[in-house]
């Protein structure tokens, strides 16, 4: 985390190996930040400042995208060809999650 007004880093959060992207999902107030080498998705609560949940995958994660329309956050799982959503089911709870299959062209 960075102090925006004094410019120096102030917590670091221990992710599982090489976090890579990271997708806000403001009304929940969570960022999920993918971990390309721990295979994982950190959620992080921003009010907090601290990892409340690991989603571990059997895939390399990355770039964790959030939609606001369905309020769902879509992983890639890269080394399977699919992605994984994560429905909100509400404001206090992390969600659960599911595979989906996605065509390819």
């Amino acid at each position: 985390m960075v102090d925006l007004t004094q410019m120096k880093v102030v917590k670091k959060l221990k992710t599982e190996a090489k976090p890579d992207g990271s997708a806000y999902a403001t009304p929940f107030h969570k960022l999920y930040v993918s971990d390309e080498r721990g295979r994982a998705e950190a959620v992080v609560d921003v009010q907090k400042d601290e990892i409340i949940h690991t989603l571990h995958f059997d895939s390399e994660t990355g770039m964790p995208q959030y939609d606001p329309i369905a309020r769902r956050v879509h992983v890639n799982l890269q080394d399977q060809n699919i992605f994984a959503v994560k429905k909100h089911a509400s404001p206090r709870n992390v969600p659960i999650l599911r595979n989906s299959r996605r065509n390819t062209c």
